[in-house]
């Protein structure tokens, strides 16, 4: 793969003005007029339904017209074309050279207008990026859509794939005339004259080639009518709203929720923002085997349809969604509507999507998103920031792949809070004023973090030392605090592991003090409000028991006395405010993490303290809770998952709150799995009839797969009895690999070739067929098992990482090392050697060393708590 520097983009945008692209896609297969599917090939009894059916077009036809003006005679462009089937400049055919993926065309007029034709056959993709075809194997219909980011789009169409070239855009599309297709725009087709099988869209606004957008297929529709907006001082806006999904899902598609978060958001953003709604109308598509949770095509959202729940869904999931489509929905503006220069700015659309959706959420009945955002998301970016290689929020992509990266939890989940502390130190009424600022500034262009930063400042020579140190530094911030005198002594400490500098930060957050009565009962005291850029600050501590950063509005890990721990562990479920108890719950579990904390303690307050907590934040302290153990030797690590499994079935069998139950439930499967304990069988069983949700129920035969109670057959007989749907067939998969006995199978097949037809899974699914829904079901299904592989497996790093685009390769690579660590096995070799693989690969893929280095460190650091907690049992196996 042919990866474009910023180097060569930024000459390219230099030498280019690229005003208008007209695309023109035909999608009817030529070799017959059938848009059905023979379904009977589908449902084979003795194996798994196959990813994709045979004979199936793989590729489609796709011409450019594109219109320019160069300063340069040659002019590259992108496309990753199975065949070129003609290059055109201005009517005459053009002298060109192909590469790997893109053309070079020569001869072109220097600061002339021009047009270039490109014609070329394109390849539909089943990997989930370019334009991915899919047939559902329930009814047999077929569902395409385009999936780009960061630099996928020259896999659909020819384009110049990089963030600042924005010019029109105008689609025209040929299918079969039983589908439905759309476009970032409204289609534009005479109604009084339709041309059967043609689509014909409205030009768009200027956008990046990442961000245009086609579905096409078989498509459920449902029209939810009409947004409306009167601004002040304006026209009326009114914005049709539309949701499509596969048909085999449009019974469970919760379009009454989805509206109101939706017109709820749409309220909001433009009372924000005061910019009016760009992109004419608003889709929303739940699209199959989607790579990701969600992608803000403008005008047409694409959403991975796991977002469609089945059955019961729990407030839990559909506050989750409700999240995700206000982050998509932000992105209209930050990143669509003003975009990025370069990816290195990443955050410029993706930190302040994270913050923004969850400020929009307070204006939806789902009010606990801070909460769920301290103990969940947040989490990812103290993870990712605790590996040696962190970076900062502003960060540095020389190239495509580079930035594919940085769309990590630092990006994300590190800026929103950095955003959200930035809110705190600069005050919401000027954040927002200076927000509009930037809108108006850039729209329809692109911006870089100096241009934002401009803005943001305002002329204060203050602001750059709070942007040097948040956004241009990497690292934790550990916050320790002391108790002298009835005084608070705040110690404020963090290195960049990018340069081992000492890094002081400005923090401003709420500290919030309760009286505790002899009944046990608390009784807010005083809150104070802190502010400091230095090393040391003291403030007044005005009761016993205190709450640090109680609002989580400093991105900062809090070390406390011992005594203060055990106090805030005896009282975290009497805390009036879900976003408090948040905070106490992760400053208990970064005690664990940082060793402050002993993991045997964060698991007895979890069980003790959460049994009737908020179901919400239930998923989450159920995973916490397990990753805890992982902290204990390999005894213990059985030990305690057989408490929490034997816990968490009680709690869920005995609550009447049918969403805390699922929580329960599913924290009692993966810690039944873990505790290698097959006795817990009758409960798993048990816990299945109680269940209302089919997934719910997966995460039960998963288990009993992972204690070697069901087969194979058993799971293939569980998926044709009760969910005989193409995401049954995904968990189903994933049931099978979750058996330890299945890690060699899964090796190989991983380790085959691409066009291997005799590598067979357990499920009898040829290598070929399998999609990148397939891939990831597999590697869900090796995290079940509580020992994955031995040192020799390190040799297939880059074997994996070749296998596979690297959207996938970061999960099959992270999936197949070879952790965790116990201290009471030999985890030597494994560390060893990849220390050894480590150094001697340095010259291989730096993404690849990333993503091994991230996954080795993050079971270190669990090893490391296991030696000062058990040093005695080292080796002792």
């Amino acid at each position: 793969m042919s990866f474009l520097s910023k180097s060569q983009a930024h000459t390219r945008s230099q030498t280019l003005e690229v005003t208008r692209i007209r695309v023109n896609l035909d999608l009817r297969d030529p070799a017959t007029t059938d848009t059905t599917t023979d379904t009977e090939n589908l449902h084979a009894p003795t194996a798994l339904d196959t990813a994709q059916t045979p004979e199936q077009p793989q590729t489609y036809h796709a011409r450019s017209v594109i219109f320019l003006t160069s300063s340069d005679t040659q002019v590259r462009i992108d496309v990753a074309a199975i065949n070129i089937n003609a290059v055109t400049l201005d009517g005459q055919d053009a002298s060109y050279q192909q590469h790997d993926e893109y053309i070079v065309v020569d001869n072109v007029p220097v600061d002339e207008k021009c047009k270039i034709i490109v014609d070329a056959t394109m390849a539909y993709s089943h990997d989930g990026q370019g334009l991915h075809r899919f047939i559902d194997s329930e009814d047999g219909r077929v569902y395409c859509y385009t999936h780009f980011e960061p630099a996928d789009a020259h896999r659909a169409w020819p384009c110049f794939d990089q963030p600042d070239i924005k010019p029109v855009w105008e689609f025209h599309v040929h299918a079969p005339t039983n589908w439905i297709v759309r476009s970032n725009r409204s289609e534009i087709s005479d109604p009084d004259n339709p041309t059967p099988g043609t689509w014909e869209f409205g030009t768009t606004e200027p956008l990046p080639a990442y961000l245009t957008a086609v579905i096409a297929g078989q498509w459920y529709v449902h029209s939810d009518g009409e947004w409306k907006f009167s601004p002040a001082g304006g026209p009326e806006l009114s914005v049709p709203l539309t949701f499509l999904c596969r048909h085999s899902l449009k019974k469970h598609l919760d379009t009454a929720d989805l509206s109101q978060v939706t017109r709820q958001g749409l309220d909001f953003y433009h009372k924000r923002y005061n910019f009016a709604y760009p992109w004419g109308k608003y889709d929303q598509v739940f699209v199959p085997q989607f790579n990701i949770g969600a992608m803000e095509n403008p005008g047409l959202v694409t959403f991975n349809d796991n977002y469609i729940y089945r059955e019961h869904s729990t407030r839990a999931q559909r506050q989750q969604r409700a999240l995700t489509v206000l982050h998509e929905m932000c992105h209209m503006w930050f990143g669509d509507l003003v975009t990025p220069r370069w990816w290195d700015d990443l955050w410029l659309k993706e930190s302040f999507a994270d913050h923004e959706a969850l400020c929009a959420l307070e204006a939806t009945r789902y009010t606990t998103g801070w909460a769920t955002f301290a103990l969940g998301r947040e989490i990812w970016a103290y993870d990712a920031d605790a590996c040696s290689t962190t970076h900062p929020i502003v960060a540095q992509a020389e190239t495509v792949e580079q930035a594919q990266q940085n769309f990590d939890g630092i990006t994300y989940a590190k800026g929103a809070a950095v955003v959200k502390q930035f809110v705190a130190w600069l005050g919401h009424d000027i954040f927002v004023r200076r927000m509009r600022t930037y809108f108006a500034r850039y729209a329809f262009a692109t911006a870089t973090s100096q241009d934002f930063f401009t803005v943001l400042s305002a002329g204060d020579p203050t602001m750059e030392q709070w942007t040097q140190a948040w956004l241009k530094t990497a690292g934790i911030t550990a916050l320790t605090v002391t108790i002298k005198d009835d005084d608070l002594h705040l110690h404020q400490e963090c290195a960049d592991p990018v340069t081992g500098q000492p890094v002081l930060r400005p923090l401003a957050f709420t500290i919030a003090f309760w009286n505790v009565d002899d009944n046990n009962r608390l009784t807010r005291n005083e809150t104070t409000q802190i502010e400091f850029a230095q090393q040391i600050t003291t403030t007044p501590r005005h009761s016993p028991l205190f709450v640090l950063n109680e609002k989580d509005e400093a991105y900062a890990v809090v070390h406390l006395p011992d005594t203060l721990y055990r106090d805030l562990s005896q009282h975290v479920a009497s805390l009036p405010s879900p976003l408090t108890r948040a905070r106490v719950w992760q400053t208990l579990y970064q005690g664990v993490r940082y060793q402050w904390l002993h993991p045997q303690k964060f698991i007895e307050t979890v069980l003790e303290q959460a049994k009737d907590g908020d179901a919400t934040l239930l998923p989450h302290l159920g995973s916490h809770v397990i990753d805890a153990t992982f902290h204990m030797p390999s005894t213990l690590f059985r030990t305690w998952n057989k408490t929490i499994a034997k816990t968490a079935f009680a709690y869920a069998k005995e609550t009447r709150d049918s969403d805390s139950a699922q929580a329960w439930a599913q924290t009692a499967a993966h810690a039944s799995a873990y505790s290698g304990e097959s006795a817990f069988a009758d409960d798993i069983h048990a816990s299945m009839q109680t269940l209302h949700s089919i997934d719910r129920q997966w995460e039960c035969v998963c288990a009993l797969s992972a204690l070697g109670q069901w087969s194979t057959n058993d799971i293939v007989a569980f998926y044709r009895r009760y969910d005989h749907t193409s995401r049954g067939r995904r968990r189903a998969l994933e049931a099978m690999y979750a058996n330890e006995s299945t890690r060699a199978q899964a090796r190989e097949l991983l380790l085959s070739p691409p066009d291997s037809t005799n590598v067979q899974t357990l499920s009898g699914i040829a290598r070929k067929d399998l999609s990148n829904d397939d891939i990831r079901s597999v590697i869900e299904g090796l995290a079940w098992h509580r020992q994955r592989g031995s040192s020799a497996d390190i040799g297939d790093m880059i074997a994996l990482w070749s296998r596979f685009p690297q959207h996938l390769a970061n999960h099959v690579v992270a999936g197949m090392y070879p952790g965790p660590f116990f201290v009471d096995h030999d985890a030597h070799d494994i560390i060893n050697e990849t220390k050894t693989w480590l150094n001697i690969h340095v010259d291989t893929s730096a993404q690849l060393q990333r993503i091994v280095s991230e996954t080795y460190e993050k079971h270190l650091r669990r090893y490391r708590s296991q030696l000062k907690w058990w040093p005695n049992l080292v080796g002792t196996k």
